[in-house]
């Protein structure tokens, strides 16, 4: 047999091979119908979920127009009072001022509305409820629709602060690291700005505000005031009064970092030991409240048996 008979055969047997895999294949996999049949089901799911959404993204717009028409009902009159609140939603972190007429808006939602339909709701479905009672819940709610949004917003601040105030120290180690490698101060605070957002977004945020009024012409004292202001920590103050008293006097910032680092994390150190010393008192109220009645149950009920038992 020549070579040009064996190539030929062995072409012949991959294409019957090549065109029985193909056979195969087609005979047992899903059929074109099947597959079309299956992609517009995935494509209805789709559209339905994006309806869906469109449906509860339209509810959400009209419950926040129904919150912003309600601010001036909440919102203080007094420029004065309306900064401090300003002052308030920035130390939060909440920097768009639309968040600030919703906080109004949820104020007077909380105050007016929900106590109006508790009280349509107690005449209508619930008619042994007395009036003074019914009364008395309207004005609960009242009272919880007003200060909750400043619990909330409260809750928010610290939280916020206590974050800045646990990973500042670190900030200032490396911050120390980059100017002795030979980085400038607005150089070394960008660069950690963007580091350290793994273990805390919120100094991130902050370093990285301060980056952009420096580029934005904003002298650098003024920037760190600012930064102070927006951190509303003592520590912060006290770290931005020592690069403007450094600047002033030409001293080294390096050094002075590196004893305000080591302050910072003494001082780190004591409010976790204060945290640890306040937790047996903390844990008093849930042991009496949970583990004493139990034990004198336990401890009582024979005797108590055993006295019912003879009195019988």
């Amino acid at each position: 047999m020549s070579l040009s008979v064996k190539l030929l055969l062995l072409f012949g047997i991959f294409l019957f091979s090549f065109g029985l895999s193909f056979f195969l294949i087609s005979a047992f996999a899903p059929g074109k119908r099947e597959r079309i049949r299956l992609a517009k089901a995935r494509m209805q799911r789709i559209n339905m979920n994006a309806t869906s959404q469109e449906v509860e993204n339209k509810y959400i717009k009209l419950f926040i127009q129904i919150l912003e028409s309600m601010t001036s009902f909440s919102s203080p009159k007094k420029i004065v009072d309306k900064e401090v609140i300003k002052k308030k939603f920035v130390v939060a972190g909440i920097r768009n001022e639309k968040w600030m007429i919703r906080f109004f808006g949820l104020k007077t939602f909380g105050t007016f509305v929900i106590p109006i339909l508790y009280i349509l709701f107690a005449t209508f479905f619930d008619a042994g409820a007395s009036a003074s009672d019914t009364f008395m819940i309207a004005i609960a709610l009242a009272v919880a629709g007003y200060y909750l949004p400043n619990a909330l917003l409260a809750n928010k601040t610290k939280t916020r602060k206590a974050e800045i105030f646990d990973a500042f120290p670190d900030a200032l180690d490396l911050v120390r690291v980059c100017i002795a490698a030979g980085m400038g101060l607005d150089a070394a605070i960008t660069r950690i700005g963007t580091e350290i957002s793994v273990s805390s977004k919120a100094l991130s945020e902050e370093f990285l505000l301060l980056n952009l009024e420096l580029r934005a012409g904003i002298t650098r004292s003024a920037a760190l005031q600012n930064l102070a202001i927006r951190c509303d920590l003592d520590e912060v103050k006290a770290f931005v009064s020592m690069l403007i008293q450094a600047e002033k006097f030409g001293t080294s910032v390096s050094e002075a970092l590196v004893i305000f680092s080591d302050d910072l994390r003494s001082k780190r150190k004591l409010h976790a030991q204060e945290v640890a010393a306040r937790i047996p008192a903390k844990l008093s109220l849930p042991i009496i409240a949970c583990i004493f009645p139990a034990i004198f149950i336990i401890l009582l009920s024979p005797p108590i048996m055993n006295v019912m038992s003879t009195m019988k």
